[in-house]
């Protein structure tokens, strides 16, 4: 008798989310100019700000991380639902940028969404928004649900808190 290795459902996700981390990281997509953190005189001023993929501000992660869930909301898969939290503890983000992309992981499978919010340092918001198309299906493998899609954060706008 022989020992067949399959992937399991987990390994298998684990591989897609590494493999679609990857792809983003990887993508053309414009970079946002670079941005000084220190305090400039009005510092009511919104900046722009690079977000790594482990929701950190690119070059200082010491400044808090960015968190959250992102779910479709709709059975036809063309609306979704963000739980947003800025972990930041010195900026109040004006806008967010939500990177939606799906399989086959290629160019065209991507969407940027830059949403206004306002979340103050340390706090949660809730955001919805509507894709403009419908992601794919999940596959269920031995009883697990699959997706073929992901999110991740892109630059953000934020005003510095005292």
């Amino acid at each position: 008798m022989t020992k067949q290795k399959h992937l399991t459902s987990g390994r298998l996700v684990g591989l897609l989310i590494a493999a679609m981390s990857l792809w983003l990281s990887s993508c053309d997509t414009k970079k946002p100019s670079t941005v000084q953190i220190e305090p400039k005189e009005d510092s009511r001023t919104e900046q722009e700000f690079q977000i790594t993929l482990g929701g950190f501000i690119k070059d200082h992660p010491e400044e808090g991380t960015l968190g959250g869930m992102c779910k479709l909301t709709d059975y036809t898969r063309t609306q979704m639902s963000c739980d947003l939290y800025n972990g930041l503890s010195n900026l109040r983000i004006t806008e967010a940028t939500i990177i939606v992309a799906w399989a086959p992981y290629g160019d065209g499978d991507k969407r940027l969404f830059r949403l206004p919010v306002n979340i103050p340092p340390l706090n949660t918001a809730q955001v919805n928004f509507k894709l403009g198309t419908k992601l794919p299906n999940d596959d269920i493998v031995r009883g697990e649900r699959i997706g073929h899609w992901g999110w991740t954060y892109g630059p953000i706008r934020a005003v510095r808190q005292k």
